[in-house]
């Protein structure tokens, strides 16, 4: 099917993506995607007009996917596998999911870890946000000085919820078992050293969730210490409860 699919040969469908064509066929695309087969239904106009645009889809990716759904192949995965993944979770395709999902996780490091996670998230790609979760807790210390952290502290909450909580975790096993990683990230003191005005109340949250004693004292002195600028951050978004509650245990007033 490979060789029909670069030659071209009896086609009767177009997909226009990047405002270039490629030419198909109903009866593979409807095969191997239920997207698709949706899409081709004699009643769909694009069933009628034999032709679907794709203005999100960059033309290399398309074509990429089109030599997958006719062979089985992705020669460019390594160079695309973020758009490949995207691609393979909206047309349903979990053979390149998978595939995709693979390089990915072998992929991660520092500078892209952050926005790996929030992609997996985002297309339901268990493994590798599993992963992400993982590799950002076991290097968080060089993580949180990202601007990938930076954005994901103020646009995915509960994305940080599920890292501060797998680093809880950790601190919590026996220190027999926790002794056997070198990884100096590994632990809560990294985020206590990295509080921030636009981070402070959303720790303090995560270590009231997380019985995270140490974490949660550091953040209530935080906040306390820089109070107008926290509050100007928005701080009545948080739990006022939690905040006040902390707060009066250590004798401090932060709103004024």
């Amino acid at each position: 099917m490979e060789a029909i699919y670069k030659e071209g040969r009896l086609t009767d469908f177009t997909i226009v993506a990047g405002d270039r064509e490629l030419p198909a066929h109903q009866v593979i695309l409807s095969a191997r995607s239920p997207v698709f087969a949706a899409m081709l239904e004699p009643h769909t106009d694009e069933a009628k007009n034999s032709r679907v645009v794709f203005r999100d889809i960059d033309f290399e990716v398309m074509q990429e996917l089109l030599l997958y759904m006719y062979s089985g192949r992705c020669p460019n995965l390594s160079t695309m596998a973020l758009e490949l993944l995207a691609a393979a979770d909206r047309f349903q395709l979990p053979g390149l999911k998978d595939m995709a999902d693979q390089v990915l996780r072998n992929g991660l490091m520092v500078e892209s870890a952050c926005r790996y996670l929030v992609f997996a998230d985002m297309h339901n790609a268990r493994e590798l946000k599993a992963d992400a979760v993982k590799f950002i807790a076991q290097n968080s210390s060089s993580v949180i000085s990202t601007d990938g952290w930076a954005e994901l502290v103020q646009e995915h909450p509960a994305l940080v919820t599920e890292i501060v909580g797998a680093i809880s975790n950790f601190d919590s096993r026996p220190a027999s078992v926790s002794s056997s990683s070198s990884s100096p990230g590994m632990s809560l003191h990294v985020l206590r050293n990295g509080l921030m005005v636009e981070s402070a109340c959303r720790y303090l949250v995560f270590a009231d969730m997380h019985n995270a004693r140490e974490l949660k004292a550091d953040a209530v002195k935080f906040i306390a210490q820089n109070s107008s600028s926290v509050i100007s951050e928005g701080l009545e978004t948080f739990s006022l409860a939690i905040i006040g509650e902390a707060c009066e245990s250590r004798k401090m007033e932060i709103f004024v």
